[in-house]
């Protein structure tokens, strides 16, 4: 799993240099990868204070080497290596992977609800300068379907499930996934891309995949703490 989640950060990092036009072979680039890699591994061993220590170094030293565009360098450590880095966390104990499950749920019925619902039904547009394609239509039936398929996994994990707060949960989940892939689509826009890459023919890049994932993951990690 650790393997997997490293190597996914050094993709979502390449493919968001190549969002930007930026080369990947240099030095800011590569502090990048090694401080985000090194956080990935202390998460890993449960050293999660020292994770908090080396972003900041990291951001430190990339904001040493990129002094004219901060925000550029700023943005990996805190889209990718702050979710996956919680998403290690969770994988190291029982309850942290039943969450996993969860996500996955969660923003796989939002992203499939919301195409179905907004091809059917269409009408008003949600961000139409963000993201021409998403309806509010698609939005609402989304973290709907989002909330009711989180009390059907509630009946799996827990015998006694409270069903509404798992619908409620499930929704605000689907929010933060709509807002992850939101974000991205604002990205793309600003550089005039559609897709983050051509890694997976007819579907995108990696990051065009996990937009809503890694926004999700920062919301299910808090919800882990309560």
């Amino acid at each position: 799993f650790f393997s997997a989640v490293s190597l996914a950060s050094i993709v979502l990092l390449f493919e968001y240099y190549r969002l930007f036009n930026a080369k990947t072979l240099n030095l800011k680039f590569l502090v990048n990868v090694l401080f985000g890699f090194a956080s990935l591994i202390f998460v890993y061993f449960s050293f999660y204070n020292y994770f908090f220590y080396i972003i900041l170094l990291g951001i430190i030293f990339s904001m040493y080497l990129e002094k004219k565009n901060f925000f550029f360098v700023l943005i990996p450590y805190f889209y990718f290596y702050v979710p996956l880095g919680a998403l290690i966390y969770l994988n190291s104990f029982i309850d942290g992977k039943l969450i996993i499950y969860w996500i996955f749920i969660v923003v796989w019925t939002v992203d499939t609800s919301g195409y179905i619902f907004g091809k059917l039904l269409k009408g008003p547009k949600l961000i139409p300068s963000i993201s021409p394609n998403k309806t509010w239509s698609g939005f609402i039936f989304g973290i709907f379907f989002s909330g009711i398929f989180s009390i059907f996994y509630s009946y799996g994990i827990e015998e006694h499930s409270n069903s509404l707060k798992y619908f409620l949960l499930g929704v605000l989940g689907g929010v933060f996934s709509t807002a992850g892939d939101l974000f991205e689509s604002k990205l793309k826009r600003i550089n005039k891309k559609k897709d983050a890459s051509g890694l997976i023919p007819g579907h995108g890049g990696l990051l065009d995949r996990l937009d809503g994932f890694l926004f999700a993951i920062l919301y299910f990690w808090l919800l882990s703490f309560i």
